[in-house]
Order: structure tokens, then C-alpha cells, then sequence
């Protein structure tokens, strides 16, 4: 397959070796296997049990609703690194997610 073509190459192989990359492989239909993966398919459950589950929403509401939910995993600081996906990669980026995101 293309995926064996791509990724077991040299270049990818040094790139992760140089960015400290561990590379992950799930067998097909077995996602669970792979944190991005779970992290995927838990938004994807979230954002589907709030639209549907909400008399205000509508079906149409799903990539809003996808774009929030990044934002704020975006924003969250992660309990591992202790700073945001955003601060790691902009040192200047700042959100005070209790002001940001109160209801």
C-alpha cells in the first residue's frame, strides 16, 4: 500500500528520529490503537451527542462545532506537558480558557 511506500522510507524514518517522533501503527479497523486515532473518534462522539442531542442545534452545526472543540483542546493545557498544543508551538500564544470559555 501507499502507507508502506511513505512512511517505512529513509527520510521519514530520520525525520522522526530527529523530532523525537514515536511512530504509531494501528491494523485497520482497530483505531483504538492509536491515541490520535481515540482522540478523533471521542470528539467526533462529543460533538455528535451535542448536536443531536440539542433542540437549538441543527445537523448543519457540525463543523462549527468541530472548529470549538479544537479551539479548545487547542487552548487546554495538557495534563502531561503542563502547557497547551498552541503554546508549544507559538511561546506567545495566550488564553485565559476560564474567561475564554465560561458559559
Amino acid at each position: 500500500t501507499a502507507f508502506r511506500n511513505i512512511y517505512r522510507t529513509e527520510a521519514v524514518t530520520n525525520f522522526n528520529l530527529d523530532n523525537d517522533i514515536d511512530h504509531q501503527s494501528s491494523s485497520p479497523y482497530h483505531k483504538w490503537q492509536s491515541t490520535v486515532e481515540r482522540d478523533i473518534q471521542t470528539m467526533m462522539i462529543n460533538v455528535s451527542a451535542i448536536i443531536y442531542g440539542s433542540m437549538l442545534m441543527r445537523a448543519d452545526s457540525w463543523s462549527h462545532a468541530i472548529e470549538h472543540c479544537v479551539r479548545i483542546h487547542n487552548d487546554v493545557p495538557n495534563l502531561n506537558t503542563r502547557t497547551t498544543p498552541n503554546r508549544m508551538i507559538d511561546s506567545t500564544a495566550y488564553v485565559n480558557a476560564l474567561y475564554q470559555y465560561r458559559y
